[in-house]
């Protein structure tokens, strides 16, 4: 028997996830739908063993998973570091639904209705490209939670309010299927693809955050946004801003710029904590002399960031 034509394909791909990767799977293979969909997973030569689970998940999951086995030899460099951009487009390319879902390996979702509700979304509104939902951020080493909230984007104009800040998390999203062989050349110098993804897609239709939370976020030490990553990550956000300014020629430089003091004072409350004088008065600068964009920092918040740094310091 031909087996039917997905409607929706679900993009997973994974690298070193070897104690969550089960739980994303079995929260996708679990979604009760009235269409067909499948899971393509790319696995990336993990060390820890995700690649033999992902073995046993094709096994067992035979009529749903179609299992791409990458080599670390293929990885592409962006900003001097390794990454999984290579697993994650070749496994976009390979998605055939009429949608497109993306639940990364250390994450996974809480609704086994998600895909159900947003493709119902979606097939009665045909003017939006994308959609995604809140979802709970877990911190793995803690157990803490947070809850996000939905961010409803402007209709008139998507991008410029996306160029402040990504408020999509790639767990939550669906979106109308792209062909991902015609990618803009400018997505290549730039390390977060889930963010330049909207910012393209913005271009194609309206986004549409749904009231539900449907999914899980996880932070964890091999996290890109772990406390041991941390500096890393910041320096790697601010990369990505400065390259999607260029790839945009300027259009949406005041935004970028706001998003950019958006990132510099939200690490602030992390460096207020970590003892690494030199950063913390980098970006404490760098936000006071930027307070100039219209965003709701205040002056009082950046000296009340100064004065627990310097308590953490003296005790």
């Amino acid at each position: 028997m031909k087996t039917p034509t997905p409607k929706v394909s679900v993009c997973v791909v994974t690298y070193n996830h070897a104690n969550f990767i089960s739980q994303c799977i079995e929260s996708i293979a679990g979604q009760i739908t009235n269409f067909p969909f499948e899971i393509c997973l790319g696995e990336d030569e993990s060390s820890d063993g995700t690649r033999d689970i992902c073995l046993e998940l094709a096994k067992k999951y035979p009529d749903k998973i179609r299992l791409f086995l990458r080599s670390r030899k293929d990885a592409i460099i962006i900003n001097g570091k390794p990454t999984g951009r290579y697993n994650g487009l070749e496994t976009l390319k390979a998605c055939g639904g009429k949608y497109i879902a993306i639940c990364d390996g250390d994450d996974f979702w809480t609704d086994p209705y998600k895909l159900q509700k947003q493709y119902d979304f979606m097939q009665t509104n045909p003017d939006y490209f994308v959609c995604h939902h809140p979802v709970t951020q877990l911190t793995e080493t803690t157990g803490a939670t947070k809850e996000t909230t939905c961010q409803h984007l402007p209709t008139d104009n998507f991008t410029a309010e996306l160029a402040k800040g990504n408020p999509i998390h790639s767990c939550s999203v669906f979106f109308r299927w792209y062909d991902f062989s015609t990618l803009p050349s400018w997505t290549n110098d730039i390390s977060a693809l889930d963010w330049s993804l909207w910012l393209l897609f913005s271009n194609f239709g309206k986004i549409k955050c749904l009231e539900e939370n449907m999914a899980s976020y996880r932070i964890h030490q091999s996290s890109t946004w772990s406390v041991l990553n941390f500096k890393a990550a910041i320096k790697h956000s601010s990369h990505n801003i400065t390259k999607l300014d260029e790839a945009f020629n300027g259009l949406y430089t005041k935004q970028f710029k706001v998003g950019k003091l958006h990132l510099y004072y939200n690490s602030l409350f992390k460096l207020s904590r970590s003892g690494d004088t030199l950063t913390f008065f980098s970006f404490w600068i760098r936000s006071f002399v930027n307070l100039i964009y219209p965003v709701q920092y205040k002056l009082t918040d950046l000296f009340n960031h100064l004065k627990a740094f310097i308590l953490n310091k003296v005790n």
